[in-house]
């Protein structure tokens, strides 16, 4: 169910229903589960299956925790059996992968599908923010600088994106004297702390007490014992 509520908020909303169907399969005891219900029903909005989404968001006019939110979708449907479109699913409508299948989706290149995605509109913040997370895990540090956004930001970078592109800046020879507006200097003065303890091959316990909390930190150690 977590992994289809991922997929749902990225937008590839057939392979959230594939995963909300498995997990509703799942359940020992044969019941229907409410959340799986209400994420189908979004999913059916989404797509347009108006008839579809009524059956489900009916059932859960009948439950406790989600009445309340099924009525409010319920009154939104016309004499036609058609939605009057809240935002959010307009939005969804949006962000949903376009082609004709959305089902192949490899965790090992999941660069491959949220690029698509962010390619078919531009707007798909959450595919963005899962590009670049899935970047700094796979220590791919040209990738991430190449896509991240960094002169968009209107408030603080995140620490850790400054941190990767200090990084990749001191590992391909490109550090420059005057740091871009969106790096804080404090962050800048912390590497060159971290070069010069790494250099010195101070030991990986004292490493990790000193800058445990710094991409840097994993990106050279997090495959050692």
């Amino acid at each position: 169910l977590a992994t289809a509520e991922i997929f749902y908020q990225l937008g590839m909303v057939n392979n959230a229903r594939r995963n909300a169907f498995e997990a509703l399969n799942a359940v020992p005891d044969y019941q229907k589960s409410a959340p799986i219900f209400k994420l189908l029903a979004e999913i059916a909005l989404v797509n347009e299956r108006y008839e579809l989404a009524r059956k489900y968001l009916t059932a859960l006019s009948h439950t406790v925790f989600y009445k309340q939110w099924a009525l409010e979708r319920l009154a939104q449907f016309d004499d036609y059996g058609t939605m009057i479109l809240m935002d959010e699913y307009a939005q969804k409508r949006l962000e949903r992968y376009k082609g004709a299948e959305d089902y192949i989706f490899d965790f090992n290149q999941a660069d491959v599908s949220l690029k698509q995605l962010m390619l078919e509109y531009t707007g798909n913040i959450t595919a963005l923010n899962y590009l670049l997370a899935w970047y700094l895990l796979n220590q791919n540090l040209d990738g991430f600088v190449a896509d991240c956004p960094f002169e968009a930001f209107t408030s603080a970078v995140p620490k850790a994106w400054q941190e990767a592109f200090l990084l990749k800046e001191r590992l391909y020879g490109n550090a420059q004297e005057e740091l871009p507006p969106f790096i804080d200097n404090t962050i800048a003065a912390r590497l060159e702390n971290f070069a010069r303890d790494f250099d010195a091959n101070v030991s990986m316990k004292e490493m990790q007490q000193r800058y445990g909390d710094t991409y840097w930190f994993y990106y050279f150690f997090k495959n050692r014992n």
